[in-house]
């Protein structure tokens, strides 16, 4: 094997590495609640399970509910601002098999995929920031100018963060000059349903992830339930834009701080402006 062979070999090992060596599903079922077998409940969160895989891929994100006082499900889905509409609607109809194959009689669990994320419950949760569980995916490659490198990065992901609590879609897209010819690309997404506290919280807790655990790798995805962020030195979206004009300001400071029946659906989709990430 000659030099550039095995030069190829060696970048295809770090792509695979990347995409796949690192990810780590994560599911959770909370055991101390559960339903019993032909009661109401289980009717109720199936409903909600399969509106939220008829409606996940329109936009990219669904919240359903079913049901009256303790009997009602809540479920909310949310896929990656980046990925296809196909996409999604794949990575939905899996979260939605797998949760309830390994949550079979709990009434509240939730799932973290590469693609997307899905949590139901018997309590309304949606306007509640969890970021307490991370799927992190770090870029095995490093980036060269590391000081300069994590400024630029660190601005970049303060004036998006200060930029996505703007958005009604709570999705923004950037981009900021690293070197000659290299710039970092960037998107912070937060579930729509948040308050503005609740996704500056989300976002602070995963951006201290990134800048701490990730370090200097060239690109990095953080996802939890209820926020995400991406970064890599290639476009990775078809809307990647310059970064919104806001003066950015050290990191620290961006953040000092049900239907009536069975029959009835609730479901959110954000709008999107021209900042924002679209499914393609």
């Amino acid at each position: 094997m000659d030099s550039l062979q095995l030069t190829f070999l060696l970048c295809l090992i770090q792509v695979f590495c990347f995409a796949k060596c690192q990810l780590q599903n994560i599911t959770s079922c909370n055991s101390a609640i559960n339903f019993t077998s032909g009661s109401i409940f289980p009717v109720n969160l199936n409903l909600t399970l399969a509106s939220l895989v008829v409606n996940a891929s329109i936009s990219g994100f669904a919240t359903s509910s079913f049901g009256q006082d303790t009997n009602t499900a809540y479920g909310l889905t949310q896929c990656r601002a980046y990925v296809s509409k196909e996409q999604c609607q794949t990575c939905v109809e899996k979260a939605v098999r797998e949760i309830r194959q390994l949550c079979p009689s709990q009434k509240e669990g939730f799932i973290l995929l590469e693609n997307c994320s899905l949590k139901y419950s018997n309590q309304s949760f949606f306007s509640t920031a969890d970021s307490s569980s991370k799927i992190t995916n770090c870029n095995v490659g490093k980036a060269s100018q590391p000081a300069l490198f994590q400024s630029v990065l660190g601005s970049l992901m303060s004036n998006l963060s200060s930029s996505v609590i703007l958005s009604p879609s709570r999705v923004v897209n950037g981009s900021s000059a690293y070197m000659d010819f290299k710039t970092i690309y960037a998107m912070v997404q937060c579930t729509p349903t948040l308050e503005v506290s609740g996704c500056s919280n989300c976002l602070q807790d995963i951006i201290t992830d990134m800048l701490t655990v990730c370090n200097i790798s060239k690109g990095s995805r953080i996802s939890s339930l209820s926020c995400d962020l991406r970064y890599e030195m290639y476009p990775f979206s078809s809307t990647d834009s310059p970064t919104p004009a806001i003066s950015p300001s050290p990191l620290s400071s961006q953040y000092p701080l049900p239907p009536e029946s069975d029959s009835t659906t609730n479901s959110t989709s954000p709008s999107s402006n021209g900042n924002d990430f679209l499914l393609q």
